[in-house]
C-alpha cells in the first residue's frame, strides 16, 4: 500500500484577509495571500505613479466623469481575490461600487505600474481576473523604460490596443497621458 502523503495547500478567502492588520502588505489572488510590494515600490515606481495619478486626477477636476484612487485600497472581486492596484478609476455610472472599505465590484479602469515583485502577477494572475470581471481598461506601465501595454475589454476578453512608450491614450477618459514629464 502506498502511503504517500501530499500536502493541501490552505486557501483563503475574504473574511481571512479582513483579518490582516491595516498595511498589510498582502493581496489575495485566486485564494492565496501573497505578499507583494516587499521591499517597499521604488522611487521609480512611486514618482511614476504620482505623475500619472496627478494628470488623471487635474483632468477629472474640469471632467467629472467619475472618482480615481491609488493604492492601497483593497478591490474585492470575489471571496478569493482582493487586490490593491496602483491606480483605479470609476466612473459616475458604477460610483455605487465604491464603499469605506473599499471596492466591491471591477473599476472601469486600471494602472498597474511593474515593480520586480508583482511584475508576473501583473501580466499574468491579476490580469485574468480584471478581465473575467470587465474591467474595461487596463494599463500595465514599466517605470524602467516607460513602456505601456493598454487592453481594452472586448465581450470578456482583453485585447492588446497598445504597445509602446511615454504616453497613451486612454479612451474611457478620452484623456492623453504622457509619462516622461
Amino acid at each position: 500500500m502506498d502511503m504517500t502523503t501530499t500536502t493541501k495547500e490552505k486557501r483563503y478567502n475574504v473574511s481571512d484577509y479582513l483579518k490582516l492588520e491595516e498595511g498589510d502588505p498582502h493581496q489575495l489572488i485566486n485564494g492565496k495571500l501573497i505578499a507583494l510590494g516587499e521591499p517597499a515600490p521604488t522611487y521609480g515606481h512611486q514618482a511614476k505613479l504620482r505623475d500619472v495619478f496627478y494628470q488623471i486626477v487635474n483632468y477629472l477636476k474640469e471632467n467629472p466623469l467619475g472618482e480615481t484612487l491609488c493604492a492601497p485600497i483593497d478591490v474585492y472581486f470575489d471571496v478569493n481575490n482582493v487586490f490593491q492596484p496602483d491606480i483605479i478609476f470609476v466612473s459616475n455610472e458604477k460610483k455605487h461600487i465604491i464603499k469605506n472599505d473599499g471596492l466591491h465590484g471591477a473599476p472601469d479602469m486600471i494602472i498597474e505600474i511593474q515593480s520586480p515583485s508583482t511584475s508576473y502577477y501583473d501580466l499574468n494572475v491579476k490580469k485574468k481576473i480584471y478581465e473575467k470581471y470587465g474591467v474595461k481598461e487596463l494599463w500595465i506601465i514599466n517605470p524602467l523604460d516607460n513602456s505601456v501595454a493598454g487592453f481594452e475589454n472586448s465581450n470578456g476578453n482583453f485585447v492588446k490596443t497598445v504597445s509602446g512608450k511615454n504616453k497613451f491614450l486612454s479612451k474611457i477618459l478620452n484623456l492623453k497621458i504622457t509619462l516622461e514629464l
